[in-house]
């Protein structure tokens, strides 16, 4: 099921659980850990707050480097005084990571 709360999902698990339904069920999460794994590895995350706020607004999966940028640029211009912490990929280059520091953004 999913949570549109939490942005997350939920899986219910029965009582008596034999251990053939548990190791299917341990297979199918260890499939979806890693298919979620690669591709957060592979994409650019992206959060935002307001000024005021602790807590992140929204976040974003983003593909690549020119996505970001078109991504932060539209933000600065509709909400005043933006703030973003962003997750590189494993394959940021360098000088994008330093055009990021250089505006402020703080990187991982």
């Amino acid at each position: 099921m999913f949570d549109r709360a939490t942005k997350g999902a939920s899986r219910e698990i029965p009582q008596g659980l034999s251990r053939k339904s548990f190791e299917a069920l341990k297979s199918w999460v260890d499939v979806m850990v890693s298919l979620a794994e690669k591709s957060v590895a592979s994409k650019w995350y992206v959060e935002w707050y307001t000024p005021t706020s602790t807590k992140a607004e929204e976040h974003y999966l983003l593909s690549d480097w020119a996505e970001v940028q078109n991504f932060m640029a539209e933000f600065k211009k509709t909400v005043p005084g933006v703030i973003f912490r962003v997750i590189a990929p494993d394959d940021a280059s360098p000088s994008d990571l330093a055009e990021l520091r250089a505006v402020g953004v703080r990187t991982f």
